[in-house]
């Protein structure tokens, strides 16, 4: 559609009146289709740019039109017939008072009152900041909208907008006093139930995983105060003049948002200015002008049925999605059939009324009382928190790497169901009648350092089974000295695993390597939620770890947030000596002088440490070196300590994954490499949970340490060593000690009463 065409089509305000109506659903339609075959590279309406560039088309169509009519932007507009009940006056549309409007008033036999309004004098101040700020809200609107693409399909974002046609209606009359007939509340019910099961009937998967409801309220709400702002402001000033200001505000406002994000975001200018495609010229040209299309509804009718034309197009919409995919089954065509006929019926009926003044006409208004005024205000400044909430949602999640479904017009697959390997080991039959499901899409990783499966092992599944149901044990060897029922429970992976201490200069120590050991869980085990990786001998506080965020990494890192614990005194929350200590930022590799000692001076040891480590590290994308440097405040700084206690997000397990292979080419440290990589696949906006997990290498080795530490106001969330037995009179094999296995017990137990947790009653 070419500019002429454009503005001609915009410029005769009486055919508008009608041709509004008609080209409303075929705009949003063109619109949908024209994005449904847009070229592989192509995303419309997405960027800031994007929708500055639509402004600015609606911009500069309107001065071209009203400088073709040979009048300037700010000139009076000519009287409009605009239907008033007579019981009311300027208080029930607050904001009418802007523009210091007066007007002439008749009665008709019909009881209503036609007043031919006219403006006289300039628009106010007042008037201006009232457009301005219906700028920001359409601007706002557009924003979220185009937002919540990147997280849900395009059907069930605009399904959200059709039912803020609920919030409108309440609204207009809540703060504006218009009356609501059981037609009108009929005739919206019928709308939205009627879309909201042709689309439910629909087959699609549209969240992603990290999306909650609350993005779609935002879309809802911000689409209902969006248009209830422009109704009241429509007819403030001058209409050529409301649209300059209107249009040129969303302009600025998101050539700001492309500013500021080119500004304080990782983000390609590339991202801001894309190619321009005939097909998105195109496209952007018809969002222009259902955007006009929009505003000359309300101004000519009202917000009701500038919704209703909303849901009525979105009714079409949703037949030809299901005549394109072969899906009409019997619910689609009743949802849509009743949405169709809600609609049309309400339209024709107000079309009607508007040209037909001397008949007798529902919009009647009163002044609002004060309980229902107060009561709107609370339900909406609830929704808008909760919307609040939701657009920080949207936004936070915004990437151009995530968008979500925008071929509208096919159906997206459902996902593939991710099939979970079988585990070598199946947890005891004690926990078939489990009730605690905290971490049933957690995967407990468990690893040896040695091959001393036999007592640890049974131990171990005796105490967590019950609190995580998916367990894969890995070490170095298989459990021969258990005999056959235990030899297969094991999943090995002997990658220098074996230990050799006679060289002290070149030392193997069992467990350096471990790290391939998690490497190979994660690959052999994908499908969980989370992944948590402990040693044999670190004991877990389960009461304290359920309270930990699964969609966040755990570790004792320098940089990592505190859990709240409500058994330690307010004052030693945020106090790190009651703390266990952090994991250590590595020394300059230039200029090795710290001495840090793991097993070993293991920072500058040439052959596991430093001088190792570090050509894997320059190996790793450049965005995720410059995230950890954001946190060490230096290019070249690793993160060494224990690895004993570890969480890995599901969503994080492919970069975790492929980070960590870069140092497993190499001979790195566990306790360097396995820390740093967790650092480097942390996102830039997700901060680390802090995990009080205690390396002791002094008695005593089990339940007593813990109880040790709560009475000096600390906490333990995890602590290596612990003993699940003892050796022998003679040194030889550890002999099982089932007290342990009562203690730890007992020990969750009370944990549980501190932190105000109810547990299963087989822990007491």
């Amino acid at each position: 559609m070419s500019l002429r065409a454009f503005t001609l089509f915009a410029s005769d305000s009486q055919a508008q009146n009608w041709l509004s109506i008609v080209a409303y659903p075929v705009l949003f339609l063109s619109l949908q289709v024209l994005s449904s075959f847009r070229p592989s590279t192509d995303v419309v309406l997405v960027f800031p740019s994007e929708l500055a560039l639509v402004e600015a088309l609606k911009l500069i169509s309107n001065i071209f039109i009203r400088y073709r009519s040979g009048e300037g932007l700010f000139h009076q507009a000519q009287s409009r017939t605009v239907l008033w009940d007579a019981s009311s006056d300027l208080e029930d549309q607050p904001l009418q008072s802007l523009a210091g409007q007066e007007s002439d008033e008749r009665t008709v036999s019909s009881g209503e009152d036609v007043r031919q309004e006219h403006l006289h004098g300039e628009p106010t101040t007042r008037t201006w900041l009232a457009v301005i700020y219906a700028s920001v809200v359409w601007a706002g609107t557009t924003y979220i909208f185009s937002s919540a693409l990147f997280l849900f399909d395009a059907v069930t974002v605009h399904v959200a907008a059709a039912t803020s046609t609920a919030f409108v209606l309440y609204g207009l009359y809540a703060f504006s006093g218009r009356s609501v007939t059981a037609p009108v509340s009929q005739s919206i019910v019928l709308q939205l139930l009627g879309i909201l099961l042709a689309n439910g009937a629909l087959s699609r998967s549209s969240q992603s995983h990290r999306a909650s409801s609350l993005v779609l309220l935002s879309v809802a709400f911000a689409s209902a105060c969006n248009v209830l702002i422009i109704n009241n402001v429509v007819f403030l000033p001058p209409t050529h003049a409301l649209n300059t200001v209107l249009f040129s505000s969303g302009l600025c406002l998101h050539i700001a948002s492309c500013a500021f994000q080119a500004t304080f975001t990782s983000r390609s200018l590339a991202v801001f200015f894309p190619g321009w495609s005939l097909h998105r010229i195109s496209t952007l040209v018809i969002r222009a002008r259902l955007d006009w299309t929009i505003l000359s509804v309300i101004r000519d009718h009202d917000a009701i049925l500038e919704r209703s034309l909303y849901t009525l197009s979105l009714a079409l919409l949703l037949l030809i999605i299901s005549l394109h995919n072969n899906s009409s089954s019997l619910t689609v065509l009743a949802g849509s059939a009743v949405t169709l006929w809600a609609s049309v019926s309400y339209v024709s009926k107000e079309l009607y009324k508007s040209h037909h003044l001397y008949d007798t006409v529902e919009h009647k208004s009163s002044v609002p009382s004060r309980r229902r005024r107060i009561i709107a205000w609370t339900i909406f400044i609830v929704l808008g928190l909760g919307s609040i909430l939701g657009a920080n949602e949207a936004v936070f999640f915004r990437s151009e790497n995530s968008l979500a479904h925008l071929d509208i017009l096919s159906l997206p697959a459902a996902p593939p169901v991710c099939q979970r390997r079988p585990l070598p080991v199946l947890p005891p039959s004690t926990s078939d009648n489990r009730t605690y499901r905290h971490f049933d899409d957690v995967l407990l990783i468990v690893f040896f350092s040695h091959p001393r499966y036999d007592t640890n092992l049974d131990s171990y599944r005796e105490v967590y089974a019950e609190f995580f149901p998916n367990m894969v044990f890995v070490g170095p060897a298989s459990r021969e000295d258990a005999g056959f029922d235990h030899s297969y429970d094991v999943l090995v992976d002997t990658y220098q695993a074996a230990e050799d201490l006679s060289d002290p200069e070149t030392y193997n120590m069992g467990g350096r390597m471990a790290h391939h050991m998690l490497y190979t869980a994660l690959q052999e085990y994908p499908c969980y939620d989370g992944y948590l990786w402990a040693p044999f001998d670190t004991l877990l506080n389960v009461p304290r770890l359920q309270l930990f965020d699964q969609s966040k990494f755990w570790y004792h890192s320098p940089f990592g947030r505190y859990v709240p614990n409500r058994a330690l005194d307010p004052s030693a929350i945020g106090n790190a000596s009651f703390h266990a200590p952090p994991a250590n930022i590595s020394p300059d590799p230039a200029n090795m002088t710290t001495p840090w000692k793991g097993w070993g001076e293991d920072w500058w040891s040439p052959h596991v440490g430093l001088p190792v480590c570090m050509p894997a590290f320059g190996k790793v994308p450049k965005a995720q070196r410059d995230r950890l440097a954001a946190l060490t405040g230096q290019h070249d700084r690793l993160i060494g300590g224990s690895a004993d206690t570890m969480y890995i997000p599901g969503r994080h397990r492919a970069t975790f994954m492929s980070t960590l292979a870069l140092f497993l080419q190499t001979n790195c440290f566990l306790e360097i490499a396995a820390p740093t990589t967790l650092h480097l696949a942390l996102p830039r906006d997700e901060d680390i949970l802090y995990v009080d997990h205690w390396w002791i290498w002094q008695p005593p080795f089990d339940t007593a340490f813990v109880r040790g530490q709560w009475a000096e106001g600390r906490e333990v969330d995890t602590f290596h060593t612990f003993h699940w037995g003892e050796p022998s009179g003679d040194g030889g094999k550890w002999e099982p000690r089932p007290e342990r296995v009562r203690d730890v017990r007992r020990l969750l137990r009370d944990s549980a009463a501190r932190q105000g947790i109810s547990f299963p009653e087989l822990t007491r």
